[in-house]
């Protein structure tokens, strides 16, 4: 368990630090049914990390696709014994500043509708659902439909 009051480090994934990558990797793993077979070695992807010091673990990680004007998080995901303690939350706002200094026009996700808290999320930091996309997800995979919400942000003009 975290303190709350400790402060989350978000950062791009190094490439050069094995045992981040490695432990990136045992998350996306633990988190999806299918993990990426590559985590962030194309030029439009970007892998950010959420780390607490003093510890060096990764403890959330966030896949996004970065597709001028617009950023579509493709992987989103948190240890599960780091729920809901503000890493997520950081972890989000990260990427959401990363995107806004690159004068990104707007974010977009999907998120399975069985997974309210993600969807509290979301809509608590912005995000907005802009269609129900029925059965995005392979029935079973997260729920008995597999539909989603199609969550969109769009960011004030950076420049």
């Amino acid at each position: 368990m975290l303190s709350h009051l400790r402060p989350v480090i978000v950062e791009r994934l190094p490439h050069n630090d094995a045992v981040a990558v490695a432990q990136t990797i045992v998350l996306d793993v633990g988190s999806f049914p299918s993990p990426t077979p590559v985590l962030g070695v194309h030029p439009f992807e970007r892998v950010f990390i959420a780390r607490v010091p003093p510890e060096a673990r990764v403890l959330g990680f966030a896949l996004a696709r970065w597709h001028e004007p617009e950023v579509y998080i493709e992987r989103f995901a948190v240890d599960r014994d780091c729920r809901r303690q503000g890493v997520g939350r950081s972890l989000l706002r990260g990427l959401i500043g990363a995107a806004e200094a690159e004068a990104v026009k707007a974010l977009a996700l999907h998120v399975s509708v069985s997974n309210p808290a993600a969807i509290a999320l979301y809509r608590a930091e912005g995000f907005r659902i802009a269609r129900l996309a029925r059965a995005f997800y392979r029935s079973g995979l997260f729920d008995r439909d597999g539909d989603a919400c199609e969550m969109r942000m769009l960011l004030p003009r950076s420049g």
